[in-house]
């Protein structure tokens, strides 16, 4: 493209958002939009449709209720203008079923029965695994079947997770493991991984008769792993049962199972692109609803975090050929910063959300957790102490989401503020380059070459996000930077 200037950065362009469980130098993440999907498919089309023509209604409801002025809250998910909503309930299942056909290249995913998406359940000892099939179909193919298995489905004794391994060959679980760097102890439960999880969970806890069997090689050993639960990390499974007096299958929640088709819908009807999931994910991690109470127990003993997947390369366009160069400057003095923290013994562990609407490389040791961020307005590094936590809230509300990083100079760890990656406030700093201290009144990590034309940028900045305050703060704040004049 004329006129482009492309730059490779060190910027974490999110994939997904999910919740991470890690077991020595294992990490499992999962993601609830994938449960949504997997939903989908264990599901025959007769449930699909009038549960389809149920969440019309609601939202049907909503919007009357929205004319009065009196709608019960904001929607996450508006109903797409694709499926009007007073559209008949056949010509509304087809034209969901087109929507899938045009996104997927099959309409497996509404058409297939479970019998047929879900063949050859099979339970020995502590390993779930199964033949899946796949949603999507390259034109002129057949579906694909995909071999999963789930290594520690049951918890353990004290009723934590007990997972060692998900495993499924389809090309976005292999994706999502690549792009952590080629680990082999990388695990993300695809959407044939997360269905699979919740078909097990749906036949111990409210079997369907009119569903095949399945295989348990010593079901005296299943009985008794029972007693201790099933790892089901969202409360989709949960919320729905088997009605044997109708034959169908009905929502305990009908807020949840609304949300699970406003999803659906929303991703049907979108354009596709990488970081779908992050999105559909951002906004369900909003709603208290999403997390079972045992989830809520685990973050609470800080077991599970919230962590993103990243996309392959962070490649942005400047603006000009002056721009370009100095964001090269920031991604070398981004780098020479990761290397001299870890020289200071922080381990780099993944990504996060931080500040809301930021992406950040994490970096921990015993005490403190560092999140380096490469944005267009420079290079930043926030601190935050694992020893100041308060009570979680898993909740990713707009409330949370505050200004950019310049406005939070001046804190000194003074001041809370919502860390994503724990799920509750922790005591908050941030940091440029040029003055980076691990304690207050401290020596610099280290000394970085950076030039004044760098400098000129991040004190632009950091004085605009500041003009409204006393001259004294302004340069109170630009010399704790290291920018004072």
């Amino acid at each position: 493209m004329a006129g482009a200037y492309p730059v490779e950065t060190m910027e974490v362009i999110p994939r997904d958002l999910c919740l991470c469980w890690a077991s020595g130098d294992r990490k499992f993440y999962l993601s609830p939009f994938a449960h949504i999907m997997g939903h989908q498919l264990r599901i025959s089309p007769e449930v699909t449709r009038k549960s389809l023509e149920a969440t019309q209604k609601y939202n049907r409801q909503f919007s009357e209720a929205a004319g009065r002025g009196e709608p019960p809250y904001e929607k996450l998910f508006p109903w797409p203008e694709e499926l009007p909503l007073d559209m008949e309930p056949g010509a509304l299942f087809d034209a969901y079923r087109e929507l899938v056909r045009k996104k997927e290249g099959a309409y497996t995913l509404v058409d297939a029965t479970p019998g047929e998406a879900f063949a050859k359940i099979t339970l020995n000892g502590n390993v779930l695994s199964a033949e899946v099939k796949s949603k999507s179909v390259p034109e002129g193919k057949t579906p694909r079947i995909y071999d999963t298995m789930i290594k520690g489905i049951f918890l353990d004794r004290y009723g934590n997770p007990d997972l060692i391994s998900m495993e499924c060959n389809c090309g976005s679980s292999k994706h999502a493991r690549g792009e952590k760097g080629g680990r082999k102890n990388i695990y993300v439960d695809c959407l044939q991984i997360a269905g699979q999880m919740d078909e097990f969970a749906e036949r111990v806890w409210n079997p369907n008769p009119r569903k095949t069997s399945m295989r348990v090689k010593d079901r005296n050993h299943m009985k008794r792993m029972l007693e201790r639960g099933i790892f089901s990390p969202f409360s989709f499974a949960a919320n729905w049962y088997f009605d044997r007096r109708s034959g169908t299958y009905r929502a305990k929640n009908r807020d949840l199972a609304a949300l699970e088709w406003d999803a659906l819908l929303t991703y049907f009807t979108q354009e596709n692109g990488n970081d779908q999931y992050f999105g559909i994910n951002r906004r369900l991690f909003m709603l208290d609803d999403v997390y079972p109470l045992q989830t809520k127990k685990w973050i609470g003993s800080g077991a599970i975090r919230r962590e993103i997947i990243r996309q392959k390369g962070s490649v942005v366009q400047a603006a000009d050929a002056n721009e370009k160069r100095i964001m090269l400057e920031e991604k070398g003095i981004f780098e020479k910063m990761l290397a001299a923290l870890n020289d200071k013994g922080f381990r780099q562990n993944g990504y996060f959300l931080e500040m809301g609407q930021e992406t950040a490389w994490c970096l921990e040791d015993r005490n403190k957790i560092l999140g380096l961020l490469q944005t267009p307005e420079g290079v930043f590094c926030t601190e935050r102490d694992k020893r100041s936590m308060g009570p979680i809230d898993p909740t990713l509300t707009d409330t949370k989401i505050k200004e950019g990083p310049y406005v939070s100079f001046g804190w000194f760890g003074e001041h809370d503020r919502y860390c994503d990656l724990l799920m509750r406030n922790t005591q908050f700093d941030i940091q440029l380059p040029s003055a980076l201290r691990l304690e207050r009144g401290g020596s610099p990590v280290a000394h970085f070459d950076i030039s004044e034309e760098v400098k000129q940028k991040w004190r632009h900045g950091l004085s605009e996000a500041n003009k409204t305050k006393k001259a004294d703060t302004l340069k109170r704040r630009l010399k704790y930077a290291g920018l004072g004049k």
